[in-house]
């Protein structure tokens, strides 16, 4: 008989005996833990086997997964060109004329830089002075006229023997026009018919001015307007038939300056009533400036020129001294 029939009759006769054991782990039970490892939150779904590259934040919309989007370069400034140039000795288009209180140097190019506080500082065109003198930018052409306001305002006075004469003036003027004003007292002398005790006359003068050439170094200027002589009622004059009247006239005249060297520079006018009582305004001076401010000196002559029925016969003339201030 086959063994393998003996061991099978054998294990049906012997009775069955049951062993103690745990009941199997399960498949599952078995199996090792998972690692779970969650997909960051910003990284898209990629495809299988493939790469994904997410787009930067600026780029356009529209842009695929996976492409890589690199900014052009960033916009400068707007390129000038440069303002053209003519043959040597020729105008340099595109620069200005150099600004007041400033200089300019060379025939090559420009330099600006400040001038001394006394070379025309805040006196303007007409007054600066002829040397050393502001050089004009390639091409040859004057610096340019400032174009404002200029205000001047002057006190003055002066003595002669016993004599004396004091006033203020106002002048007010633009690039050509403007306006000037003054108030004079004076002592007349008529080598000794007056006494020097006599009263002071006033001589009031308001005139339109006009330049009527003007460059940087000089001004001259042609006045047109009024005056009015007024002549006290006491003293000398008393009893005279003009005692106590003021004469109006019209005056004409002329006035200006011209810079010299450095900080000096020589200033006049020279004025004219015709009728009815002739009267003749003369003025000299040096002038040392000094920022906005002038000191001056010269000499004042004033003659009236009465005939002793409309007004008195006499005049004035010595040295004077003022002081300026101009803005």
């Amino acid at each position: 008989m086959r063994p393998s029939l003996i061991a099978a009759a054998i294990a049906l006769a012997l009775p069955a005996v049951p062993l103690a054991q745990s009941p199997p782990a399960s498949r599952a039970a078995r199996a090792p833990a998972a690692i779970s490892r969650p997909a960051p939150a910003s990284a898209p779904t990629a495809p299988a086997g493939g790469i994904s590259r997410p787009a930067p934040a600026s780029a356009p919309a529209g842009t695929p997964a996976g492409t890589i989007s690199r900014p052009g370069p960033a916009a400068g400034p707007t390129a000038v060109p440069a303002p053209p140039r003519g043959p040597p000795g020729s105008p340099v288009v595109g620069i200005p004329a150099p600004p007041r209180g400033t200089v300019v140097v060379g025939p090559g190019g420009v330099v600006i830089a400040p001038v001394p506080l006394w070379w025309g500082w805040s006196w303007g065109y007409g007054y600066y002075p002829l040397y050393p003198h502001p050089l004009p930018p390639p091409g040859g052409a004057p610096p340019a006229e400032a174009s404002r306001i200029w205000t001047k305002i002057s006190a003055a006075g002066a003595i002669s023997g016993d004599s004396d004469a004091g006033g203020v003036s106002l002048l007010v003027e633009g690039r050509r026009a403007g306006m000037y004003a003054s108030f004079d007292r004076f002592d007349l002398s008529s080598g000794g018919a007056l006494p020097s005790t006599s009263p002071a006359l006033g001589l009031t003068t308001v005139n339109a001015v006009y330049a009527v050439a003007s460059s940087g170094a000089f001004r001259v200027r042609l006045e047109v307007g009024g005056s009015a002589l007024s002549i006290p009622s006491t003293g000398v004059y008393a009893g005279a038939p003009y005692a106590g009247t003021v004469a109006f006239g019209p005056d004409v005249g002329f006035s200006g300056q011209v810079g010299l060297v450095g900080p000096i520079g020589v200033e006049a006018h020279a004025r004219f009533t015709p009728w009815p009582v002739p009267v003749t305004d003369v003025r000299s001076a040096l002038a040392l400036r000094a920022g906005p401010f002038a000191l001056t000196g010269g000499w004042r002559a004033i003659q009236v020129s009465g005939d002793g029925t409309d007004g008195p016969e006499g005049w004035f003339d010595g040295p004077e001294f003022g002081v300026q201030a101009r803005f």
